[in-house]
């Protein structure tokens, strides 16, 4: 019997940008499991724009911020919030405001970092932004100022450490949105396998 050309085809898959250093491993080798002779291409991005790309159908299947898009999916768990910042770094004496650094808007997780602080008469400033993670990270690490950052579990991120004394935020959710037509067998597979990263245990259909 010749190859299904289903499972040659490319299967394309997103994260969004939060923990997906711990995501991207455990959602790829769940789609070369159920597609082992499958090429797998990775999107890291923000979540609206993962969630047009699924509904375009440019990708199989994304797990993205919850109350980033307004598309509906599957809840697959959540993402701890913490307080990082470089290490000895301190803020300065009040009045001065905390500074922050955080991903433009529109973002929740710094919505909820700024929401958190003023709740608890904080005053904070913005000082560094960046459209993507990765800008967020470099800024902390040179000491601008404190980010919030959604990190499910493990070793800190590199170059930075836990930052003491700033209010708790509580974790954002993760849901997860495959392309209509998608296999439910890679969809129920990767979802299956980021519920088990995150320790989801609410049993909730799974379609998408």
């Amino acid at each position: 019997m010749g190859e299904d050309p289903a499972d040659a085809a490319p299967v394309v898959i997103g994260a969004t940008e939060h923990g997906a250093d711990q995501l991207l491993p455990v959602l790829t080798a769940a789609v070369r499991d159920t597609r082992p002779g499958a090429e797998v291409r990775v999107r890291i991005d923000r979540s609206a724009r993962l969630t047009d790309a699924v509904a375009r159908g440019e990708l199989d299947l994304a797990v993205y911020v919850t109350e980033a898009a307004s598309a509906p999916g599957t809840p697959v768990g959540e993402l701890p919030l913490r307080w990082y910042a470089a290490p000895g770094w301190e803020p300065p004496a009040a009045p001065a405001p905390l500074p922050l650094v955080a991903i433009s808007d529109p973002c929740v997780i710094r919505r909820r970092a700024l929401t958190a602080l003023a709740s608890h008469h904080t005053a904070a400033t913005v000082v560094a932004e960046a459209g993507y993670l990765a800008g967020v990270l470099d800024a902390a690490r040179a000491g601008l100022g404190a980010a919030l950052l959604a990190v499910p579990g493990g070793p800190y991120p590199d170059g930075l450490a836990p930052l003491h004394g700033l209010p708790a935020v509580p974790p954002v959710r993760l849901s997860a949105r495959a392309r209509s037509g998608c296999d439910p067998s890679l969809t129920g597979a990767t979802i299956d396998a980021v519920r088990a990263l995150l320790g989801f245990r609410e049993m909730s259909p799974r379609a998408v």
